[in-house]
């Protein structure tokens, strides 16, 4: 075969791999998380808590606000605009990371639960 045959292959077979990861990785949901279980080996990994919101504090280029489950309670930063309602229940999903010694979740998608 020629360069350029083969070439146009491993570039469309590349695309379709590309693609297939995108896909499967929109389906894939991160388990459920106790706020209890949070610790030092949760930071820089994304986690999904859900629960009652409390404390909501909004500024002009962020919300933070704590989410309350049955095991505890941790604050959540989100860089948006998004409303958040208080004593609303919502499931995020974010990194864990640490701040002045507290473990809080930077939000990358919120969600109202029921």
């Amino acid at each position: 075969m020629k360069e350029k045959t083969l070439l146009t292959i491993a570039f469309v077979v590349s695309f379709i791999g590309v693609l297939f990861l995108f896909i499967l990785c929109s389906f894939i949901e991160i388990d459920l998380t106790l706020i209890s279980d949070i610790d030092s080996s949760f930071l820089d990994k994304k986690v999904r808590v859900e629960g009652e919101v409390k404390n909501v504090k909004e500024s002009s280029s962020m919300t933070m606000f704590n989410v309350k489950d049955r095991t505890g309670e941790i604050k959540v930063v989100v860089f948006s605009d998004e409303y958040i309602d208080l004593n609303g229940f919502v499931v995020v999903e974010g990194k864990v990371m640490e701040y002045e010694g507290e473990y809080e979740i930077n939000a990358e998608r919120i969600a109202q639960s029921l």
